[in-house]
């Protein structure tokens, strides 16, 4: 069936490349990204509306749409212009170049991340949440079902705008779960970082500063889409990208003002919606009044401003309330959730404070030519929401961990602001202004201002870092180098437990299988097995089963519980002292074994 899938969406890719939608010749390498990335936000809408119906998300009933919408759009073609007309394209070789570059440059992080997309990387325990999650997509075949729920987790509940199509992906690619997850992940930084050289050239009025387009692009993928990837945060990525290709689509409404362009709008403000809702204030906003904007210049007559505004606001809001707040979430949870801190990347003005006096220099030259565009209105509206939450921050309604989360859009926006000071040619100014603000922080880092705004507040951790231009680069190179791979072998010890399930008297009654080994490799156990990795567990407390110490003896006194994992590091490093655990293995059979560990039954005589 994965094959079928592939062949119907290759067929829509194409009708959405190839239909024509300008008699201008448009830029090719554009087209491409802009018809991949509609695509990854039509699935989110086609398994909304089979889940709506009550219809289960096969690759099958994905098929068919795909044909259905290939079959729409080809119809509309044709009768626009009295028969299929294919579009025009004009293709860059430099720019070609520059987008394999980015594909080449984003496998070679995966295949060495992932040590051949074999192993996990993460840096936090999130990423086991989403990969469940994305798992049981693939498995149950319906957002919002109640075999999502189980002992721990309300999976249902969850903003699918990410694992809907890594759901997908790991129902054509013939590999384990964890090996698809690896490379949806991979594939999806390869989008983050496409989508916004996209934008570039779409602002682009020439076929100049190729260089610097190239290199800023991957200084932007470096920085915040990376460490994004390196944290496997999950649903925030599709937050990202939406926010990026809303931003794209707004520049080519400005450059050719397409009806059809007011249709995909609805489409990544819903993929917003469902993907990462904390950013729709800003997002929202500051799309409200650029249609009023174009309303009040004479662009917009009212009946239009009405139209569009219910087109994509209104309708993305309504159709986003009810899958969140009446399937999803409930209100007085998404609210809550603000509060909630974790651990995440947390820099408060390290990473921009080259960028700011470039920004503010780019905005001004923007308002002397008395052009006010997309750009100008969302980083304003973005920069107030962060105040905002910064001033929250005060009484703990907001946790910094959600304040940093609006760094990741304002990254691609601040980027695009010193995109447009280069292409006015203000090299001159480039340079004065950064030398300028190297000597700025040295005498910030001098009085340590960042400590003094700890000490204020103590919800800001202070890193010392402010004074360190372009921080992210450092931190995430260091979680590249540093952090916990869990490797082939551990998957395939923890797979094992699947395996031998019945020998272990694993069913719907007992479900529960000690794992000995650390925090990180229990929480992969039950993501990937759905087995829990502890004894007589209490239903709902999951720190409880990630963190409890296993008690050898309670085991072996189980008439219920036969068979324990157990990973030779952990072992190794922790068996000292009153926490030693004596394995007779001699008293087991050994189910199964690699370097790694060994999963292990008592035998019947115990």
């Amino acid at each position: 069936m994965g094959i079928i899938y592939l062949m119907t969406f290759t067929l829509l890719f194409l009708t959405i490349l190839l239909f024509k939608k300008s008699d201008k010749k448009l830029n090719l390498v554009v087209c491409i990204i802009f018809s991949g990335c509609i695509l990854y936000f039509y699935s989110l809408l086609c398994a909304s509306v089979l889940s709506f119906l009550n219809i289960k998300n096969t690759l099958f009933n994905f098929s068919i749409l795909n044909i259905l919408t290939g079959l729409i759009v080809y119809l509309y073609n044709r009768k626009k212009h009295d028969k299929f007309t294919l579009q025009e394209f004009y293709v860059n070789k430099i720019e070609v170049v520059c987008v394999l570059v980015i594909i080449v440059l984003c496998l070679v992080f995966g295949i060495i991340r992932y040590s051949g997309f074999t192993s996990t990387n993460y840096r936090i325990s999130d990423a086991t949440v989403h990969f469940k999650m994305s798992h049981d997509y693939s498995t149950y075949q319906k957002l919002f079902d109640s075999g999502y729920s189980d002992s721990f987790y309300e999976f249902k509940n969850s903003m699918y705008g990410y694992y809907v199509p890594c759901g997908i992906v790991m129902n054509i690619l013939p590999f384990n779960g964890v090996t698809s997850y690896n490379i949806f992940n991979t594939l999806f930084l390869c989008l983050l970082s496409l989508s916004f050289y996209a934008v570039i050239l779409v602002m682009s009025k020439d076929d100049k500063h190729n260089i610097f387009k190239i290199i800023l692009v991957l200084l932007y993928t470096l920085a915040y889409p990376l460490n994004y990837t390196l944290f496997g945060f999950g649903y925030l990525g599709p937050g990202i990208l939406s926010v990026t290709l809303i931003i794209l689509t707004w520049n080519l409404i400005l450059k050719s003002d397409k009806k059809y362009l007011y249709y995909l709008l609805f489409l990544f403000n819903f993929g917003l919606f469902v993907s990462y809702y904390l950013f729709v204030p800003a997002v929202f906003l500051a799309e409200g009044l650029f249609l009023i904007y174009l309303f009040v210049s004479g662009r917009y007559k009212f009946t239009e401003l009405l139209k569009y505004g219910i087109i994509c606001l209104i309708i993305p809001t309504l159709f986003g309330f009810f899958y969140l707040i009446y399937q999803g979430l409930g209100a007085s949870e998404a609210i809550n959730s603000y509060s909630i801190d974790g651990f995440s990347y947390k820099n408060l003005i390290g990473n921009y404070i080259l960028l700011i006096p470039l920004v503010c220099i780019s905005i001004i030259e923007q308002i002397k030519k008395k052009k006010v565009d997309f750009n100008l209105v969302f980083i304003i509206c973005e920069v107030l929401y962060i105040v905002v939450t910064f001033i929250l921050i005060a009484n703990k309604s907001v946790s910094p961990y959600y304040f940093y989360k609006p760094y990741y859009i304002l990254w691609i926006i601040v980027n695009l602001f010193v995109f447009k000071l280069i292409e006015i040619n203000k090299y001159k100014t480039v340079l004065i202004v950064s030398y300028s603000f190297i000597i700025f922080c040295i005498v910030f880092s001098i009085f340590d201002v960042e400590k003094m705004i700890s000490n204020k507040n103590g919800e800001f951790p202070y890193s010392g870092t402010v004074h360190q231009l372009g921080d992210i680069y450092s931190f995430n190179y260091d979680m590249f180098t540093r952090t916990l791979v869990i490797s082939k072998g551990e998957i395939e010890l923890m797979e094992s437990a699947s395996k031998f399930a019945k020998a272990c008297n694993i069913n719907s009654k007992n479900n529960d299988l000690p794992y000995v080994s650390y925090y990180s490799q229990r929480r992969w156990f039950y993501m990937i097995t759905g087995i829990v990795p502890a004894m007589d567990y209490r239903k709902g407390d999951s720190n409880d089963v990630y963190t409890r110490n296993f008690v050898y003896d309670d085991f072996m006194k189980s008439d219920r519980v036969l068979c324990i994992a157990v990973s030779n590091d952990y072992i190794d490093e922790n068996n000292k002292g009153d926490n030693k655990i004596n394995i007779e293995y001699d008293k087991f059979d050994i189910l199964f074994k690699n370097k790694y560990g060994k999963l292990i039954k008592k035998t019947r005589t115990n």
